[in-house]
């Protein structure tokens, strides 16, 4: 997700150390499948290309299938490049429409439209746990599922908050 360093032999105290970060502008360093646009594309990338790599795991969470194939690596980017997956709630019609909703954003080709970090995507996910919880997403319109399908919705979002809350707290520490 954007978050490897290189550390030279001396360790992470060595002078070098700031000047290896592995990825950057213009390089393209990572796994295909989990790149975003502008990562693929070797431009500049930030927190929100990392909430991009967040929503291909959350798609491949709710719907067991990767939004971006090809049969190799250059057709798998060229896949993040052009294409838009379906919702996943087309894919898998027990997800619900606000969990749809929110991987949809978090997969926007325009990183402008994405959330802006992990931590605006923990709250989402909260939120909808909270829903789900209260029963408040019957609201929403969202089919029944039986127990254990949602039972099982639950503890995927209650996963994804827990990692989001590790990985926010472990970049951001006490500042946020």
């Amino acid at each position: 997700f954007g978050l490897a360093k290189l550390e030279p032999m001396g360790g992470p105290s060595s002078a070098e150390s700031t000047n290896l970060q592995l990825t950057g502008d213009g390089r393209v360093v990572g796994t295909a499948s989990y790149m975003s646009p502008e990562q693929a594309a070797g431009k500049h990338v930030d927190a929100r290309s990392d909430v991009f790599s967040l929503g291909i795991v959350l798609y491949e969470m709710a719907t067991g299938e990767r939004p971006f194939t090809g049969d190799s690596h250059a057709a798998v980017i060229s896949s993040i490049l052009r294409d838009t997956p379906k919702g996943a709630n087309e894919r898998n019609a027990r997800v619900p429409p606000l969990l749809a909703r929110l991987i949809r954003t978090c997969l926007h080709k325009d990183a402008e439209r994405r959330y802006q970090s992990v931590k605006d995507v923990r709250n989402e996910l909260q939120t909808l746990k909270e829903d789900l919880d209260s029963g408040d997403l019957a609201a929403y319109h969202v089919p029944a599922a039986p127990g254990r399908q949602r039972a099982l919705w639950l503890a995927i979002v209650a996963l994804a908050v827990v990692v989001l809350s590790v990985a926010a707290y472990s970049m951001f520490g006490n500042k946020g």
